[in-house]
């Protein structure tokens, strides 16, 4: 099991992107790359959380690229409803352009994430 990482935390009310598209991101507090699944039996963030993704991935951000470990969730929580939740270790929070390389999978493309007036903008 690799070890547990911290990084930025990322919620996608309707997940990533599909090619063509875009979607709104809203970071949250830094948050741990665990691989968890399933019950979080209290808090804001009660409810279901299904482990989607848990990958090594590429990182890019300014001229530096590095891999890091990313984790993306279904989380049916109680009350801020049903979102996806990405995570990835070695990105520090508040960072306002950075790139994700998803090199397998279901959720495989490349990602840039760019902070503007109206949010964190999520573009393949």
């Amino acid at each position: 099991m690799a070890p547990v990482q911290s990084g930025a935390k990322y919620t996608l009310p309707k997940g990533l992107p599909k090619v063509s598209s875009r979607v709104l991101a809203i970071e949250n507090e830094p948050h741990t790359v665990d691989g968890f699944s399933g019950v979080i039996a209290s808090g804001y963030g009660k409810g279901t959380k299904t482990l989607l993704a848990d990958e090594t991935v590429a990182v890019k951000i300014g001229t530096k690229m590095f891999l890091s470990r990313m984790n993306y969730h279904f989380h049916e929580a109680d009350k801020a409803g049903p979102h996806f939740d990405l995570v990835v270790a070695d990105v520090p929070p508040g960072t306002e352009q950075w790139e994700l390389n998803i090199p397998r999978g279901d959720y495989k493309g490349r990602y840039a994430f760019i902070t503007t007036e109206k949010g964190v903008i999520v573009i393949p």
